[in-house]
């Protein structure tokens, strides 16, 4: 029998890999955790479901026009 996904890990492994991503891209642990904080507040501000379809596609896309104009979150 399979399990049943669990949206938190699965939210949770999400998060890491993007985290990832950025700190691959060149940023430190620290600030690539800024920037996914402050994706995550403006979610939330917004109302964007976390769990929701594109979240983190839009995570990526926020964040890459955040640090053009900008150099910290």
């Amino acid at each position: 029998m399979a399990r049943r996904a669990d949206p938190e890990r699965i939210y949770q492994a999400q998060r890491e890999g993007n985290k990832q991503r950025l700190m691959a891209g060149g940023l430190s642990p620290e600030s690539a955790e800024a920037w996914i904080a402050a994706w995550e507040k403006k979610a939330t501000d917004d109302d964007v479901v976390a769990r929701g379809s594109g979240f983190w596609d839009s995570c990526w896309e926020w964040i890459a026009a955040e640090r053009q104009t900008r150099r910290k979150p």
